[in-house]
């Protein structure tokens, strides 16, 4: 190789690393463009979701009850619905679901909820928090992957929505019923969930309400823990040494102090993901009927 040709070759490294550069550069530039466009295409449509539930329960309810009604049910809808919905009324003025709307009896939510169901055929509850941003409905697939990335509609979106597991029952009827949501930003889906890492925010919302076919559900926030992905706290039905497990789980990491469950309690499982890859965990225990 002659001295001109080294010449050219040394000179000619440079220019290639800076070229490697720039075409990494540029990599990383559309990288965070593409998934920059999907974070505001998946708020959009899951913002589009919730509103089209809310107008079609709007639309189901201006026709189950007339004004006049509606004034009436409202006049005698007393005891802890009433309390909790008025409670919350200043967090909750901009979200009406289907248990937030106080001018609605028990009986006339149900026949909403049984509407709502026949166009939704997928749904199998309304899971609301008073005192919390939880107010949705709640799905069931043939698979726990499906609602991981579909709207309630069946629609993609990365947000996904809440579901029931798909091996527990649609009636909720089993000991552990574990519902799964994203943790998405902006207190989307199961976003707010996060506040309950401080115990003191359960003396807001200490009670998920959950309406079916079947009726309103009542549970008691009595646990919360942050755990492995791949622990067993999310099966249907816990026996023998699975139970023993399970309640010494819930000794060792529960940040709430609430005596231990029974065997024949209900409980009702919130888990959502955490940026550390692990999983916050939020189990109520069903009240006596």
């Amino acid at each position: 190789m002659t001295k001109s040709n080294r010449k050219a070759t040394h000179r000619s490294k440079p220019l290639l690393v800076r070229k490697l550069l720039r075409l990494a550069f540029l990599l990383i530039v559309l990288y965070a463009a593409y998934q920059l466009f999907w974070n505001v295409k998946g708020r959009i449509d899951y913002q589009k979701g919730q509103e089209t539930i809310q107008s079609l329960k709007t639309g189901l309810m201006s026709e189950l009850t007339s004004p006049e009604q509606a004034a009436g049910e409202a006049s005698d809808h007393l005891g802890e619905d009433k309390a909790q919905a008025n409670s919350s009324k200043d967090i909750r003025a901009s979200q009406v679901g289907i248990q937030a709307d106080c001018a609605l009896s028990q009986e006339a939510q149900i026949a909403l909820f049984n509407r709502l169901k026949a166009e939704v055929p997928a749904l199998v509850a309304w899971l609301y928090i008073p005192g919390a941003n939880i107010d949705m409905p709640i799905v069931q697939g043939q698979d726990n992957d499906y609602y991981l990335n579909h709207d309630y509609r069946g629609k993609y979106n990365r947000y996904g929505a809440p579901f029931l597991d798909q091996a527990n029952a649609s009636d909720f009827s089993d000991q552990n019923s574990i519902i799964y949501a994203h943790n998405a930003p902006g207190e989307k889906v199961f976003g707010e969930l996060t506040a309950y890492e401080d115990p003191s925010y359960l003396g807001k919302a200490p009670v998920m309400e959950l309406l079916t076919s079947q009726g309103k559900a009542y549970y008691d926030i009595q646990c919360v823990y942050i755990v492995d992905p791949y622990d067993n706290f999310r099966s249907v039905q816990y026996e023998g040494q699975a139970w023993q497990s399970f309640i010494k789980r819930w000794q060792d990491k529960n940040i709430l102090d609430f005596p231990d469950p029974q065997a024949d309690d209900h409980l009702l499982t919130l888990q959502t993901c955490l940026i550390t890859d692990e999983r916050l965990v939020i189990h109520g225990v069903k009240q006596a009927d």
